[in-house]
Formats: structure tokens, C-alpha cells, sequence
């Protein structure tokens, strides 16, 4: 014992190696801005992994922390306001903002701002809120988000009187990042405010001389109108109106003063009721459109009958002869829902806007027959005989959809010589290049079965070996979903809550 303890005292032990010192240290920031910019971006839930980024090095610490607030208004999981906490968080947010400006100037989104606005808007602290809560003061906590945050690309805003309007636009403005502007109103607020606020809104972005802006969305929440001379004057590439709980007046007339710096127009929810002609035209007159949109107000999932009865089901938007020639430098033009469409419709359109190139009249309806649509296979119809003759004035198009037409729409065309197969229009758009869709009418077969609650698809089974309803929902489920903008989607089609 006492010669194995004597031998080990003897052996030269060497000393531990040391740690080699991290180079993430040695990387400048913009490399580390870059490596954090990725791993926020690039992973399914980017604000977790960027949490754990902090944790890697300290080197990652300021990096990471600047892309954490780049886009700090995500959804109710991100957010405070959904959770018990009131309003501590928004409170701390702004509270570190003002400490730390370098995380302030990194702020980039800001588009979800005015949801939160509205919803502390409608839910007011009372005499037993905390302290914190009642220091939150919605209208003053929006003004410092909006003065803060100097770098903002994207911004939400609720607006609620004239001079509140004009502060804000003050804050914008010489924002040179600022390339998309929401705008919304508080339930209160009157019709006859919202052309005075967006006005002064407007003035304090800089008036006539305000930059353009890329893209602008106006969600009115009231009908409102006013005349050509009391229009806003403001600078917009692309304008999005959502007129959910308004009307085309209203849309018309928060239009830009001047529609020359326009190119992109998006009406959302436009309701089903009659539009004057020379309202179009007046609305109009001098646009340089190159893109529009137009959804109307209808739920439309495909049609509701068989052919026979083509035209009591129809539904949707009704759009004058006139609305078709007033775009002379159209190249996309995207109508869902909309009926009453016909050849000479087309055939103006053909005329004023011959540049076209995209058409799309998604789960539209046209004024024909379904005895238009009979022929000898592969020949065309009458009706696909006009259709193509109004075609082929469309010198540069490339795409059509041609939405829902009175014919027997066979899920499965096994047959050679099916007269449904549309041999004869498909033809045509191959002969010319063309991307063409189109849909018919469900068969008798098809509506009995859904009667019986028992339509299956796709040969009655799935591709994972399930059965399905008419709804394209397992048999057996409850068939709703809610995705997360808190959109239901169900057989009943899609129910919106009473979100701004």
C-alpha cells in the first residue's frame, strides 16, 4: 500500500487544458444582425427560437433583442391585451421603448397597432383597475408607439376625431421606410367625421407635397359621401378599401383628389346594390389603373342547383356596361362575384383595356342559358362560340377564368367523348397559349346526394382513407375550423367577429 501511494505521488500529472475563447465575440454586428435576422424568420416559431438565441452567447444579446421588437405586435399570443395581465405589458413596452431607443428605431411592423388600440378602446379600465392599467391610456399609447418608433415600415392606425388625425400625420411625417398605412375608425365615430379626419390626416403627412406611399388601407366602418372638391389629397401606389359596413359612395369618395400616381385598387366587401353609371365614370375619370380588384359581399362557394336553374340561383354584385371601358391601361383585372355577365361585356372590356393580360371572373355568373351550352362533341356551343369571339379581341391575354357556367360539371370525365368536357374551349385556349379555368353546375346526382348528407369525394375516400361530406369535411366532424385571425371556416361558410 504504502509503495503504490509512493508511486503515485511520483507521476507528473499535466494541467487541465484551457477554454478556447469564443469568436462569435470577434463578429461584427452586422453579421450577428444577420445570423439573428434568420433564425427569426426561417423557423416555424422564429420569437421562441430568438428567445433561445439570447441564451447561445452574449454576443447574440443585441442582435437578437432588436428582432424581437422588429415585429413585437404578432397576434393574442404575443400580445397582452388577451391575457389577465390588462394592460402591465403594454405599459412596460412603451416604458422600454423610451429607455432604450436603439430597440425602438428597430421596430418595423407596426400594422396591428390599431387592432389593440380598439380593442383597450372598448374594454376602459374602472375605478378598481391597477394603477399601471389605468396609466395605459389607449389614444396617448398609440401617439408615443407612433412618435417612438422611427423606423416603422408597416403601421395600423385608429383614428378617432380631426385633431387627434392631424398629430398623427405629423409623427409620419418625412418617414422615408413608411411603405404601408391602415387606417380604421372607432364604432362611434360619426359618417359625416371620417372625410375631416382622414383629411387632416392626410395634411399632416404632408399635404400635396407628401411622398407616395406604397400602399394604403382604408376600412371606413360607416357610409359616408362628399363631394369631388372635399376629397382627401394624398400620394398612394396601391389603395385598399375594405367597405364591410359601408357602400361604393363611400368608396368613391375616399378616393384620391388626383388618381395619376394610382396603379392598384382593392375593393373588399363590396355589398350587392345597384352603382349608378355616372357615378363610375365620375368616380374614374383620369385613372392610369393598371390592377383592380373587386370581391363583392356575397359568401360564394360554387353553385347551388344544376344547370336548369342556372339563373334563380345566381348571386352577387352587378356591374354596369360602363364600369368595363373606363380603365385604358388595365393589364389585371380580378372580379369575385359578381352576375349578370355577358359577350358584351366582355367585348367592352376587350375594347377599352387592351393591354390585358390577366382576367378573372372567380364565381361569377353570366346571363346564359343553359341550352347555350349544347353541342356535338368536340364542337363548340353558341355560347362558347360568342365567348371565343370576345376572346380573341384580347390581343395579349394570358390568363381567364371564367367562373361558373350552366353546364353539367362531371367530377370524373372518364368518358372519351363526354359533352361536358369542354373539348372544344379548351382547344382553343391551347391553340393560343391561354391558362384557362372555368366551372359548371353539380349534377343531379351530386345535389341528391348531398340531400342525403352523404356526398363523398374523390371516389367516396380520401387520400388518408377517410370519408367525406359535400363540405369536403371528414363525416362525422363538427366541420369548423378558426384560423388565426380569428376567421371561422365552416359549412355554413366563413363567420368574422366584430373585429375592426
Amino acid at each position: 500500500m504504502q509503495t503504490t501511494m509512493q508511486v503515485s505521488r511520483n507521476v507528473e500529472t499535466e494541467p487541465a487544458a484551457s477554454r478556447p475563447a469564443s469568436r462569435l465575440t470577434t463578429l461584427p454586428t452586422e453579421i450577428l444582425d444577420v445570423i439573428a435576422f434568420h433564425v427569426g424568420r426561417d423557423t416555424y416559431d422564429g420569437r421562441r427560437s430568438l428567445r433561445s438565441l439570447l441564451l447561445t452567447s452574449k454576443a447574440f444579446v443585441s442582435s437578437a433583442l432588436r428582432m424581437l421588437y422588429r415585429q413585437f405586435l404578432t397576434g393574442a399570443n404575443e400580445y397582452p391585451v388577451y391575457n389577465r395581465t390588462g394592460r402591465a405589458k403594454s405599459y412596460s413596452l412603451r416604458t422600454s421603448l423610451v429607455k432604450y431607443p436603439e430597440y425602438a428605431r428597430a421596430v418595423r411592423d407596426l400594422s396591428k397597432l390599431y387592432f389593440f388600440v380598439n380593442y383597450m378602446h372598448k374594454n376602459p379600465t374602472t375605478a378598481f383597475s391597477s394603477a399601471i392599467d389605468q396609466a395605459v391610456e389607449p389614444w396617448a399609447w398609440q401617439e408615443d408607439l407612433v412618435r417612438l418608433c422611427t423606423g416603422v415600415t408597416k403601421i395600423g392606425l385608429l383614428l378617432r376625431d380631426a385633431e387627434y388625425a392631424a398629430s398623427i400625420g405629423k409623427h409620419l411625417e418625412g418617414r422615408p421606410m413608411l411603405a404601408y398605412i391602415r387606417v380604421a375608425f372607432p364604432p362611434t365615430i360619426s359618417r359625416h367625421s371620417i372625410h375631416p379626419v382622414l383629411r387632416d390626416f392626410a395634411k399632416g403627412l404632408g399635404g400635396v407635397s407628401m411622398p407616395r406611399i406604397d400602399h394604403v388601407e382604408i376600412t371606413p366602418g360607416a357610409k359616408c359621401h362628399a363631394g369631388r372638391g372635399k376629397k382627401p389629397h394624398y400620394n398612394v401606389r396601391k389603395l385598399t378599401l375594405n367597405l364591410r359596413a359601408s357602400c361604393f359612395c363611400t368608396a368613391a369618395s375616399l378616393l384620391p383628389k388626383k388618381l395619376s400616381a394610382m396603379r392598384i385598387l382593392e375593393l373588399v366587401s363590396v355589398p350587392c346594390e345597384a352603382i349608378s353609371p355616372d357615378l363610375l365614370v365620375q368616380t374614374f375619370t383620369g385613372n392610369v389603373l393598371t390592377e383592380i380588384t373587386w370581391t363583392a359581399d356575397t359568401y360564394n362557394a360554387g353553385a347551388d342547383g344544376p344547370k336548369e336553374e342556372y339563373q334563380e340561383f345566381c348571386r352577387g354584385q352587378v356591374l354596369p356596361k360602363a364600369f368595363f371601358g373606363l380603365f385604358p391601361h388595365l393589364r389585371r383585372l380580378s372580379l369575385t362575384t359578381v352576375k349578370e355577365l355577358d359577350v358584351e361585356k366582355l367585348s367592352t372590356l376587350a375594347e377599352g383595356s387592351p393591354g390585358l393580360q390577366h382576367l378573372a371572373l372567380t364565381s361569377s355568373y353570366w346571363t346564359f342559358a343553359h341550352t347555350d351550352f349544347d353541342n356535338v362533341h368536340p364542337s363548340l356551343s353558341p355560347a362558347e362560340t360568342s365567348i371565343v369571339g370576345a376572346l380573341d379581341r384580347f390581343k395579349k391575354l394570358k390568363s381567364v377564368d371564367l367562373g361558373i357556367l350552366p353546364f353539367t360539371d362531371d367530377h370524373v370525365l372518364s368518358r372519351k367523348h363526354d359533352k361536358n368536357c369542354r373539348c372544344g374551349l379548351r382547344q382553343y385556349a391551347k391553340s393560343r397559349k391561354i391558362k384557362l379555368l372555368f366551372e359548371g353546375c353539380p349534377s343531379m346526382e351530386e345535389l341528391e346526394a348531398e340531400e342525403e348528407g352523404l356526398y363523398y369525394l374523390n371516389s367516396d375516400l380520401g387520400s388518408d382513407g377517410g370519408m367525406y361530406d359535400s363540405d369536403g369535411f371528414l363525416y362525422g366532424s363538427d366541420g369548423y375550423s378558426v384560423d388565426l385571425d380569428g376567421v371561422v371556416h365552416g359549412r355554413g361558410g366563413w363567420f368574422i367577429d366584430d373585429r375592426i
